[in-house]
C-alpha cells in the first residue's frame, strides 16, 4: 500500500520552551486505522495539529504523497468564539470551507432550527453557562443530555 501520509524526523519545540516532539516518524497507508495513544502531554495533540496544518514542524517534514486532503479537526476542548453570536460560531466551519455566504447562513439556521436553543441565535456564546455549555446545548436533541463540564 501506498502512503497517504508520511511524518519523517518531525521535531516541535514551542515558545515557552516545551518540547512536544522529538524526531517522530510515522507512516499511515490507505485503509489504515491508527490511534495516537499516550499520556497527557505526550505530544498527541501536537501531532494531530502537524498534520492538520495547525502548526508547522520545527524539524522534519508532514508530507502527502497524494496531496494534502480535506482535513477535519476537533479540538480536545470546545473552541467557540465567546465574543460571537451563536449562530456565527456554527458558521464558522462554513467559512473555512470556503462555502459561500447565502449556503452557509442558510445551513447554518437549519441546523439551528433542530436545537434546542431556537431563540438564542443573537446571543454571544460567553453568555451561556460558559462556552462549554453552548457547545453542550449543539448536540442533535436526538441525543441524550449530559453534562459536559
Amino acid at each position: 500500500m501506498s502512503a497517504l501520509l508520511t511524518l519523517t524526523g518531525v521535531s516541535k519545540t514551542f515558545e515557552n520552551g516545551t518540547r512536544a516532539l522529538e524526531r517522530v516518524n510515522l507512516s499511515v497507508s490507505s485503509g489504515e486505522f491508527v490511534s495516537l495513544v499516550g499520556p497527557s502531554g505526550c505530544g498527541k495533540s501536537t501531532v494531530l495539529r502537524l498534520i492538520a496544518g495547525l502548526l508547522l514542524p520545527d524539524e522534519g517534514s508532514v508530507v502527502f504523497p497524494g496531496g494534502r486532503p480535506e482535513i477535519g479537526f476537533v479540538f480536545q476542548e470546545p473552541t467557540l468564539m465567546p465574543w460571537a453570536r451563536a449562530l456565527d460560531n456554527a458558521r464558522l466551519p462554513l467559512d473555512l470551507a470556503g462555502m459561500d455566504r447565502t449556503s452557509a447562513d442558510n445551513a447554518r439556521r437549519a441546523r439551528w432550527r433542530v436545537s434546542d436553543l431556537p431563540d438564542s441565535n443573537e446571543r454571544f456564546c460567553g453568555s451561556f453557562r460558559g462556552v462549554c455549555g453552548c457547545a453542550c446545548r449543539w448536540r442533535e436533541q436526538s441525543q441524550p443530555s449530559r453534562n459536559c463540564c
